[in-house]
């Protein structure tokens, strides 16, 4: 689809709930990273918190 529309950027929400790579950012929005062929923003909800201390 970035391709076919010549997308420049994502923009999408990110939660991070499973595992390691989801404490930072989250597991669906690491795989666009992974897979994505331009910018990528990912936004934390307002209020969110990190489980890390």
């Amino acid at each position: 689809m970035v391709e076919n529309y010549d997308i420049d950027l994502i923009v999408m929400g990110t939660v991070g709930r499973v595992g390691i790579p989801g404490l930072i950012i989250g597991n669906t929005a690491e795989s666009i990273l992974e897979q994505a062929k331009c910018s990528v923003l990912a936004i934390k909800p307002e209020g969110f918190k990190t489980p890390i201390e």
